[in-house]
């Protein structure tokens, strides 16, 4: 690994001059190329070359073709390209992976930053060639190679095809998702961690793998046994042996963090926009409503009727303001991640018993039949119980209240063994086809709600469905046989451990 050498491309002299003695600074082998078909003639003739930085805007041959080129023309050779970007956003990072860069860094970049980067490319690069080159050296060797992957903070496993088996995985795998290692290693145990919704989309990388296809990345979620779920990055390639390839080899390295930060810094910049120009429009009317109300009650005589309308305008106005607000602090905290809580292990269905004991006096009011089915038995999850309760509450709250007077409401929870679902279908009043494809947009009504003469923020769908992708589940709308709506979400069921069996056991 000492001698492999780095290409740096870039059109911009300075930045150019900065990255090469940057990098013979911490001792490594440049070659330098001030653009895009110098740095294709330089890959071609050097193949000591194993990590490449190169600018994505550069005359001729642009970083992106040469990101392609690259993966196109070596099929076999282990390469780890980081792409240079001056633009900021996820447009730009996202085009570079997609043409197959395993890393990016936008300028201005830190030194510190490049250098850490550059050495996660070496180790991964080193990891993949040992993989290739040294699999059948001496048991001495063999023994090295463990104690090297080990040390890493990447999964490193080896995989056997028809039926897909890990032969071998590293230590990491346990400090990721819990438990003894070796019970990856026993049939299909990994899969069986993968979130449901991910499942067909990791069997069918496999299946690419498997037929010898030259797939550089898969990224999945996975459940660990504590009940975090975590956002990884496959990276393997098949071994070809003259019968076809029958083992894979490969990385899982966690980019839950990584993801995160990105995901919250997105998030916070269109949050800040939205409710400064929500705020500037909706909360207007209602603190003006009440500047009015108060100052016409202050000119009248005290306890006369007018006066009494006059307050209780304005009580109607403030309570419509506090609803409002509580609605777009929520929203605030969910879009930011202040709201993500700790994940524990839930009961929905208790969850939902709850729910419906405290709303019973609201149901009698309006004199629905409500009925629920599924609730005695225990449907575990795993997310936090008080903004479970939230969406189970909204769910069952928004079928009374857009349901005609003597309505039926029907609450149904169940299992599939991968995900639990819980449906809530009345008869009310519908959503209109228009609108169903922004039903869980922020601020956004049915022109039919007017119909029942409720009001609303537009926003308890929204934090609904917040709620729910937060805890890895899903959420849609079905029109119901009746004319009504039918909500459904579906959750992942909770892993169980051997451990936290024996403690269900003892309590």
């Amino acid at each position: 690994m000492s001698a492999m050498k780095i290409l740096a491309a870039d059109d911009d002299a300075l930045s150019l001059r900065v990255l090469q003695r940057s990098l013979e600074k911490w001792g490594h082998q440049v070659v330098t190329a001030t653009d895009g078909n110098l740095a294709w003639k330089a890959l071609l003739e050097d193949l000591a070359i194993g990590v490449m930085i190169i600018d994505l805007n550069m005359p001729g041959v642009d970083g992106l073709e040469l990101c392609r080129l690259a993966r196109e023309a070596f099929g076999e050779r282990v390469i780890y390209i980081i792409v240079l970007t001056a633009r900021r956003g996820a447009e730009s990072m996202l085009q570079g992976f997609a043409a197959g860069a395993d890393d990016y860094l936008t300028k201005p970049f830190r030194p510190d930053e490049l250098r850490a980067r550059v050495e996660v490319g070496f180790r991964v690069i080193g990891l993949q060639r040992m993989l290739g080159d040294r699999v059948a050296e001496h048991e001495r060797m063999e023994r090295r190679y463990r104690e090297l992957v080990d040390s890493l903070d990447v999964i490193v496993w080896e995989a056997e095809l028809d039926p897909w088996r890990h032969r071998f995985m590293s230590r990491q795998a346990a400090q990721l998702l819990g438990g003894d290692v070796q019970r990856f290693l026993d049939g299909d145990t990994w899969l069986s961690h993968v979130l449901p919704a991910d499942r067909a989309m990791v069997e069918a990388y496999r299946r690419q793998l498997a037929a010898g296809a030259p797939v550089a990345a898969c990224d999945y979620h996975l459940m660990a046994d504590d009940g975090r779920v975590l956002e990884v990055r496959d990276q393997a390639r098949p071994v070809l042996e003259e019968a076809g390839p029958r083992r894979v080899r490969g990385v899982t390295i966690d980019v839950t963090e990584r993801r995160r930060a990105r995901e919250q810094f997105e998030a916070a910049v269109k949050m800040q926009a939205d409710f400064v120009n929500f705020a500037s429009h909706q909360l207007r009317t209602p603190l003006t409503g009440i500047k009015w109300m108060l100052e016409l009650a202050m000119g009248e005589d005290e306890g006369s009727a007018d006066m009494r309308g006059f307050v209780a305008d304005s009580l109607a106005a403030s309570e419509r303001l506090i609803v409002l607000v509580n609605d777009l602090l929520s929203v605030s905290r969910l879009e930011g991640g202040g709201a993500d809580g700790t994940a524990t292990r839930c009961d929905l269905a208790q969850l939902m018993r709850d729910v419906l004991a405290d709303i019973q006096p609201l149901v009698r009011k309006c004199d629905h039949q409500l009925t629920a089915t599924g609730l005695d038995a225990g449907h575990a999850v795993m997310g936090d119980g008080q903004l479970l309760r939230q969406v189970l509450q909204n769910l069952v709250s928004n079928a009374i209240k857009y349901t005609p007077r003597g309505g039926r409401i029907a609450v149904e929870i169940g299992s599939d063994g991968a995900e639990v679902r819980c449906a809530v279908t009345d008869t009310g009043i519908g959503v209109p086809e228009a609108a169903r494809p922004r039903l869980f947009e922020k601020f956004f009504r049915a022109d039919n709600v007017s119909s029942v003469e409720t009001e609303g923020t537009g926003l308890g769908l929204y934090i609904v469905r917040l709620i729910v992708e937060r805890a890895h589940g899903r959420i849609w709308f079905e029109p119901a046989g009746t004319g009504g709506s039918r909500f459904l979400i579906a959750l992942p069921l909770a892993t169980t451990t051997e451990t936290a069996a024996a403690h269900a056991v003892q309590v």
